[in-house]
């Protein structure tokens, strides 16, 4: 992807949009407003990914900071409001749920639904 893709798509003006953070490139995270992350040992663990490259390179540190960009909170600091969610007025926000079954969630949720709709399936308790 080439930095007028990154032009093109993200502007000067806030931006919502879904791409592969496994083929995320650079200029992306180096250059957002905000990052959220799931979890910043998993990521700093996987050298294979970008991030988990920028932050074993240095060019992204674990924590907000003087000098590089870092990553701003984790999902679960957003979730339970340590954190105020950032909306910038100007640039994008990147959120990275690397390990975090987002899929899994929306499928199972579809599942749920027509499970109840047909009347299929039974509860199991989970406690």
């Amino acid at each position: 992807m080439s930095r007028r893709w990154c032009d093109e798509v993200i502007g000067s003006r806030p931006q919502c949009g879904l791409l592969p953070l496994r083929g995320a490139p650079t200029v992306v995270l180096l250059g957002c407003h905000s990052l959220y992350v799931d979890d910043v040992r998993l990521i700093a663990e996987n050298p294979r990914r970008p991030l988990g490259r920028l932050l074993g390179e240095g060019r992204i540190q674990a924590t907000p900071g003087e000098g590089n960009p870092g990553i701003t909170a984790t999902i679960g600091d957003l979730l339970v409001r340590e954190v105020p969610p950032e909306r910038p007025d100007a640039g994008y926000v990147v959120v990275n749920p690397f390990g975090l079954g987002v899929l899994d969630v929306a499928l199972f949720e579809a599942v749920y639904r027509t499970a109840q709709l047909t009347g299929i399936g039974q509860r199991l308790p989970l406690y």
